[in-house]
């Protein structure tokens, strides 16, 4: 079964090899995080992740209901049409048919 998410209106198949990064990222998460749900802050060596960072988001998650971003790599932010920080990334995403409310760019 080929495993897809749907994102800014256009599904991702996991396998796609333009998601390289995300393959390489899951892994080495679920490396460090030993188990748990997520890795403690001392298991995460930011410079094992250099070559990731223009496709990382971090997001504060301390309001219910909210993701607000606080950074974008590059690569994310060029593939939106308008700037994301400070929103909310629940909005990106396509929520029971819902189209997400920033538009991608096309190329």
């Amino acid at each position: 079964m080929l495993r897809r998410i749907r994102a800014a209106g256009a599904y991702m198949l996991l396998n796609d090899s333009k998601l390289r990064f995300a393959r390489e990222l899951i892994g080495h998460w679920t490396q460090i995080r030993r188990g748990n749900l997520v890795p403690l802050e001392e298991d995460i060596d930011p410079r094992e992740l250099v070559r990731l960072f223009p496709w990382l988001t971090i997001a504060d998650l301390s309001e219910p209901e909210t993701a607000t971003i606080e950074v974008a790599g590059a690569a994310v932010t060029r593939r939106f049409a308008t700037g994301i920080r400070k929103a909310n990334w629940i909005d990106f995403v396509d929520i029971g048919g819902a189209p997400g409310a920033f538009p991608t760019k096309r190329p």
